[in-house]
């Protein structure tokens, strides 16, 4: 990998955020698909567990996606952010 220079990659990050922030501002359909996921988790209940939602694409949003890259010697970033409902 040695050969490829940096000036040829772009660095992407993807940063996400739950669809609702609290577990009991959930539709009923969405906290069964919730709890179902979270069957197998022992020890937590499906709403503690509820805060580690963002990092599931099925209750999650992307917020901002952060791009980055070598530009004439220079590291370049761009950020790329909204919030659509």
């Amino acid at each position: 990998m040695s050969d490829i220079k940096i000036e040829n990659i772009l660095f992407i990050d993807i940063e996400t955020a739950p669809i609702k922030y609290r577990y009991d501002d959930l539709s009923q359909t969405t906290k069964e698909l919730w709890d179902k996921k979270m069957l197998y988790i022992k020890d937590v209940t499906p709403e503690q567990q509820y805060a580690k939602a963002g990092v599931f694409a099925e209750f999650a949003k992307v917020v901002c996606i952060g791009l980055g890259f070598m530009s004439h010697g220079k590291f370049r970033t761009k950020a790329i952010a909204g919030d659509k409902k």
